[in-house]
């Protein structure tokens, strides 16, 4: 994985999640939020909030690593914080299990929609401000699968398995609309030839 390749990473999230990517790895950084806070029974049916907690956990304990670092500049957080090649990886459920709950074309699952939005700025600021503002920050954003208008993925349908990749920020270059209208290697609203392996 990416994180294999990191000189240091710092992964927060799902107990179901990040262990897959993380155990083994002493240079990663890890932590999980209880196991119970995914209860896809009752979390999110009783609670819209619910789902949302589970996002709120991972960028406040981002937060709070970043935190931690500039409280001791110069000290070992500090430095594999700001060395070459770090990893920071953020994985975000709550739309998840709100999709699942309250289905992907409700009011409640566009909420989560806008709290995940707002988060992402959020990490965006953060590290901006943590770096200083360098520009040297990479993001992606992308989803383990998509999900059908019933709430439910793994069928093999598009919707399902078609999946996003948002990237922005240092390296990545700018794509601008052909005389078309259509960028290069976006025919048909899907992304060809970027040079990824499966």
């Amino acid at each position: 994985t990416v994180l294999n390749a990191s000189s240091a990473a710092f992964a927060f999230g799902s107990p179901d999640v990040i262990p897959l990517f993380a155990k083994g790895l002493a240079h990663v950084t890890a932590d999980v939020y209880p196991s119970e806070w995914e209860d896809f029974g009752s979390a999110c049916f009783d609670d819209v909030r619910g789902c949302r907690r589970l996002d709120d956990w991972v960028l406040d304990r981002l937060d709070a690593e970043l935190a931690s670092a500039e409280a001791n500049p110069g000290g070992e957080l500090d430095r594999r914080l700001r060395g070459d090649k770090v990893v920071i990886f953020l994985h975000l459920l709550g739309l998840d299990m709100q999709g699942h709950a309250f289905r992907p074309d409700s009011a409640e699952y566009r909420a989560n929609i806008r709290s995940v939005d707002e988060g992402i700025a959020r990490v965006e600021a953060r590290l901006a401000k943590f770096f200083r503002d360098d520009r040297a920050t990479a993001f992606l954003f992308t989803s383990d699968h998509g999900m059908s208008n019933k709430g439910s993925h793994g069928d093999g349908e598009p919707e399902c398995t078609e999946t996003p990749i948002v990237a922005w920020g240092a390296g990545v270059a700018r794509t601008a609309p052909s005389k078309g209208g259509v960028v290069p290697g976006h025919a048909g609203g899907k992304v060809a030839g970027w040079g990824a392996s499966p």
